[in-house]
C-alpha cells in the first residue's frame, strides 16, 4: 500500500509520523513523509520518502516569532502552519493518486482533510494529544491554562463551546478556508476545527484510555492506541562526554522546553537557579543555546540533542514544557515531572498528568526561583509521585502501540482498496 504521512510542526509532532513510516516500511509498504523542509535530512537519512511543504525559512520564522506561545495569540500558530501549509499541501496531494494511495494526516492539515473530499482519497486522522478534541461533557483545559470551563454546569459548558466554535474559531478561520474551497468547487463549511478537520472515515487517538478517557460527545469512529514514539539512534550509547558527567555525582536534574522554543530565557535561567539553589546537578537540552545564562561546567551541562530513552533513568527528574513526546518519554522512565506549560495542548497535558499522580505544575507567570525550588524539592521527597511513577511506566509500550496503529491504517485502506 502506498501511504502519505502528513504533519507540521515541532519534533513531538514529527516523531511519531516517523515512528509510523519506519513500521509501515517493514510492513511492506511504501510510506512518504510530507513534512517542513527543515526534517529532509533526518527523514532521508533513515531511508524514507520526503516530500517538503513549507520551507526553513518559514519554520524559523515562526519558532523565532515573540507571538508563538502568547496564550492570548492561540490562532498565530493556525495563520501561519494550519491555513499557511492549506494550499501547497492540497496542490501536493491533488498530484497522487487516490485509488492507491491513504492519507493518515493530523487534524490540523486541512488541506488533507479537502484533498481527502475533492479526490476522495481515504484519510485517517491521527490525533497526538487529547486536547484536540472538542467535548463539552470532559472538556480541556484552555491554552490560558484556566480549567474554568470544567466547573460550571453541563448546559453551560454546552453553550460555552458553542460559541466559542462560532463566534472565535469559525469567525477566524473561515473567511480564507471557505475562499479556499470556493477556488475547489467545493461548498462552504462551518464547525471547522470542532467538527469537520476530523476524517469521517477513521480517527486515532495515540495515547492511552488512561492518560485521557474518550467523552460521550468525541467522534464515534475514533479509536486509541496509546503512545507512538520516535527517538533518534535510541540504540547508541551515550556519548562519553555524557556518561562522564552521569558517573561525577548524583543522578541529575534534566530541563528541556522543547525543540520549538527560542525564547525560554526565563525558563532556563530560572531551573538552572533553583538546581543551583538546591545543590543539584542539571543537564540541559536545547538545540538554541543563546537562551541560557553561564554555566558551571562542574555540575550543568549542556546537550543540544541525546536519546531520552537513554538519558532519562540516569534522571533524578525533569522540567519541560508539557510536551506530549517529552511525557510519554518520561512516564516509561517511571520519572517525576515538573510541567511548566506555556500554550496550545500543553496546559491540558499539564493538568491529565497531574491527575495521575506523578507530576506537579507551574504556570510560566509563576515559574520564580522561590517556587521552582520548592517545587522540585517537593517532587523529589515525595514518594506518592514515585509511587505513581512506576505504575504507569508499565503501562506503556511503545512498539505495541504502533504496531496497533499500523494494522488500524491498514485496515481502512483495505477496505477502501477492495
Amino acid at each position: 500500500m502506498n501511504f502519505l504521512l502528513i504533519s507540521l510542526g515541532s519534533r513531538g509532532d514529527i516523531n511519531p509520523f516517523i515512528s509510523l513510516a519506519l513500521a509501515l516500511k517493514k510492513r511492506g509498504h511504501n510510506a512518504t513523509i510530507i513534512t517542513s523542509e527543515v526534517y529532509e535530512k533526518l527523514i532521508t537519512d533513515l531511508g524514507l520518502s520526503f516530500i517538503s511543504c513549507g520551507s526553513a525559512e518559514e519554520y524559523y520564522e515562526v519558532i523565532r516569532h515573540p507571538d508563538l506561545y502568547d496564550p492570548k495569540k492561540v490562532f498565530f500558530l493556525f495563520e501561519k502552519i494550519v491555513l499557511g501549509s492549506m494550499p501547497l499541501l492540497y496542490r501536493i496531494l491533488a498530484g497522487f493518486d487516490p485509488k492507491d494511495t491513504t492519507l493518515v494526516a493530523t487534524s490540523l492539515m486541512l488541506g488533507a482533510r479537502m484533498a481527502h473530499e475533492k479526490y476522495e482519497f481515504p484519510l485517517i486522522t491521527v490525533c497526538l494529544q487529547p486536547q484536540v478534541f472538542w467535548s463539552a461533557e470532559k472538556p480541556s483545559v484552555f491554552p490560558t491554562g484556566s480549567s474554568a470551563l470544567q466547573r460550571l454546569p453541563f448546559f453551560l459548558r454546552k453553550i460555552f463551546c458553542v460559541l466559542i466554535d462560532r463566534y472565535l474559531v469559525d469567525r477566524t478561520l473561515s473567511p480564507q478556508v471557505n475562499q479556499f474551497r470556493s477556488t475547489l468547487g467545493l461548498p462552504k463549511i462551518h464547525h471547522i476545527l470542532s467538527r469537520w478537520s476530523y476524517s469521517p472515515q477513521k480517527i486515532i487517538g495515540c495515547f492511552p484510555d488512561w492518560f485521557a478517557q474518550p467523552a460521550a460527545d468525541w467522534p464515534a469512529n475514533l479509536e486509541l492506541t496509546g503512545f507512538v514514539h520516535y527517538d533518534e539512534n535510541p540504540d547508541e550509547l551515550l556519548a562519553p562526554e555524557i556518561l562522564n558527567f552521569l558517573a561525577a555525582g548524583e543522578a541529575p536534574l534534566v530541563f528541556t522546553y522543547g525543540t520549538f522554543v527560542t525564547q525560554g530565557d526565563h525558563f532556563f535561567k530560572t531551573s538552572i537557579e533553583a538546581a543551583r539553589k538546591l545543590g543539584r546537578r542539571c543537564l540541559i537540552l536545547t538545540q538554541h543555546p543563546e537562551q541560557l545564562p553561564s554555566l558551571n561546567a562542574k555540575n550543568e551541562m549542556l546537550v543540544s540533542y541525546v536519546p531520552l530513552k537513554k538519558l532519562l533513568p540516569h534522571a533524578a527528574a525533569i522540567v519541560h514544557h508539557g510536551g506530549i513526546g517529552t511525557i510519554s518519554q518520561a512516564l516509561v522512565a517511571a520519572l517525576p515531572q515538573l510541567i511548566v506549560p506555556m500554550s496550545y495542548d500543553q496546559p491540558d497535558n499539564a493538568f491529565r498528568l497531574e491527575k495521575l499522580g506523578v507530576s506537579l505544575t507551574i504556570p510560566p507567570k509563576k515559574y520564580s526561583l522561590d517556587r521552582a525550588a520548592r517545587t522540585l524539592q517537593k517532587l523529589l521527597d515525595s514518594r506518592e509521585i514515585k509511587s505513581q511513577c512506576l505504575h504507569y511506566s508499565k503501562k506503556i509500550n511503545f512498539h505495541q502501540a504502533e504496531q496497533q496503529l499500523c494494522k488500524a491504517i491498514e485496515k481502512l485502506s483495505e477496505e477502501k482498496f477492495q
